[in-house]
């Protein structure tokens, strides 16, 4: 590959890599300009969309926080009433207004505000589907179920709404959570027991004056209400977001309208996990997060492409990523605009200038192709043909010099001519006598009867008579001539055994310089046959 790139280096002519040279120098050098200018753009471009996708994952670690604090908030209020003796666990009135006063004051988004106890009762309010609030009753008077009721408007129980089934909220993720710190905490992530969605609780052990624990306060609420905010966020920037919890990749929420749970054909409630979303540049941001990386991860949909970032959000029992991608688009189409005219305007003044230098150059070089002309012409034949000097530079004096030169070799020539047609007959002469000698030779050797053979220092065969050939079983010498005659006919000893030249008297004779001789050795046919020999193996010196 070298040797035929090299062979098509030293092809090309002077004029071709001259302007190859300055073609490819001046490309270079537009090119290295574009890509500083490109580069520049881009990390301008990346700063930009890092700067856009902190703002955004900002603002959603914001409306985490606020939809996250007003449980908290509720949860750590009103613990103080229920270890203190303001509100009576076990005084149904206060219960029941301590419960639907503290749900009414509160955002929509509170599901639910509820006490359980040590000993499986359950008491509490929530907002129904249609926004309603009830009061939630769990003890022996029914018989271990969760009833709702209606609220009348004292305040009191009304009727039975809803017989939710058995309850124990002791068994419930939240319950366990609150105990298992000692203090406040967010319960992990769990389906709600009568809603088909995931839920979050703020929970806090309601202690005796012992220390002892007597139950859990927890203000629960529906994560399905952090997609609408996210979708509120993100829908101006035609951008998305996703949470995910950080070390499964479960979804959280997403402002795609995406379901982050599902059921599967039994009916039982699945979480969904990133890698289920089909969407791959949320995966891969998680992916590239898990790896250590804090870079924004480029991806594509349809046929637009995508920026995204992943932010960590922690709290009490909280541990959760942000994820956003960010259109490109948010840039505006004004840097393209301006990066596609400034590559046209580079690829009118390239081709600008390589037109003018081919110009140039061809003026130049015209001289140039009248010398190699009439060297072409001077090497077919035309010792006459001269070169017109038009000009006194470089190429005028080179010309001059080939006109010199042509003088000198026509007026050499015909000297020359006479001088090589007298060698020629000395060389004939020589040659005839060279074949006489030869023939001369093979025919002394022919007309012995004994088998003559002869090789050089690496055992090939130079020559060979008849009485050998027939011997050895060969009809003629060319079968013999110019290979490794031991190889042929001296490669075993007697008894069959293979012998290597290292082995065999003949090569050691011509590594000595000695000649040997020997009476019981063998010699080996073109049949495979091998025949008795006295051995006489002479060393010629030349």
């Amino acid at each position: 590959m070298n040797g035929s790139f090299k062979k098509f280096i030293d092809s090309v002519s002077i004029k071709a890599s001259i302007i190859l040279v300055f073609i490819l120098s001046i490309t270079l050098t537009v090119g290295a300009i574009g890509y500083e200018t490109y580069t520049s753009w881009n990390a301008s471009n990346e700063r930009v969309i890092n700067r856009l996708a902190d703002n955004l994952n900002h603002d959603i670690v914001h409306q985490i926080q606020d939809y996250l604090s007003m449980p908290e908030e509720v949860v750590e209020l009103n613990a103080g009433m229920l270890e203190n003796g303001v509100v009576g666990m076990y005084d149904t009135i206060s219960r029941n207004h301590f419960f639907i006063n503290t749900i009414n004051t509160q955002e929509s988004i509170l599901y639910s505000f509820s006490l359980g106890t040590e000993t499986g009762e359950y008491y509490g309010a929530r907002r129904n589907g249609d926004g309603q609030v009830e009061l939630m009753v769990n003890n022996s008077e029914t018989g271990g179920n969760s009833w709702y009721y209606h609220v009348n408007e004292d305040g009191t129980a009304g009727d039975l709404s809803r017989d939710a089934g058995l309850f124990d909220p002791r068994t419930r993720a939240w319950y366990e959570k609150a105990l298992e710190e000692g203090g406040f905490s967010f319960s992990p992530i769990y389906k709600h027991f009568v809603m088909n969605d995931l839920t979050i609780s703020a929970t806090q052990p309601i202690l005796n004056a012992a220390g002892d624990p007597e139950g859990v306060l927890g203000a629960h609420v529906l994560l399905s209400g952090l997609n609408g905010a996210l979708s509120a966020i993100t829908e101006t920037s035609d951008s998305y977001a996703m949470i995910v919890e950080r070390e499964t990749g479960h979804v959280v929420a997403n402002s795609l309208g995406q379901e982050n749970y599902r059921l599967d054909p039994d009916g039982n409630f699945q979480r969904v996990s990133i890698s289920e979303t089909g969407n791959l540049v949320a995966l891969s941001t998680y992916e590239e997060y898990l790896s250590g990386g804090e870079d924004l991860v480029e991806g594509e949909r349809g046929d637009e492409t995508l920026f995204s970032k992943a932010t960590e959000f922690r709290h009490e029992g909280v541990d959760w990523l942000v994820i956003t991608a960010i259109p490109e688009s948010l840039l505006g189409a004004t840097v393209d605009d301006s990066l596609r005219d400034s590559l046209m305007i580079g690829l009118v003044g390239l081709l600008f200038s390589i037109l003018m230098f081919m110009i140039i150059t061809r003026n130049l070089f015209e001289p140039m192709e009248e010398i190699l002309e009439a060297n072409n012409n001077f090497s077919g034949g035309d010792l006459t043909r001269r070169v017109e000097i038009h000009r006194q530079d470089e190429l005028g004096r080179i010309g001059q010099s080939y006109n010199d030169m042509a003088d000198r070799i026509h007026s050499l020539v015909h000297d020359l001519e006479d001088k090589v047609e007298e060698r020629t007959e000395e060389i004939r002469h020589v040659n005839v006598n060279l074949k006489e000698s030869k023939d001369q030779l093979q025919l002394i050797l022919d007309s012995t009867a004994e088998g003559i053979y002869g090789m050089d220092l690496d055992g090939i065969c130079t020559f060979i008579n008849k009485s050998a050939l027939e011997i050895l079983g060969y009809g003629d010498q060319d079968e013999l001539l110019g290979k490794n005659i031991h190889e042929l006919i001296h490669h075993c000893s007697r008894d069959g055994m293979p012998r290597s030249e290292d082995e065999c008297p003949i090569a050691r004779g011509i590594s000595t310089g000695k000649g040997i001789h020997a009476a019981d050795d063998v010699f080996w046919k073109k049949d495979k046959t091998s025949f008795k020999i006295w051995l006489n193996s002479g060393h010629l010196y030349r």
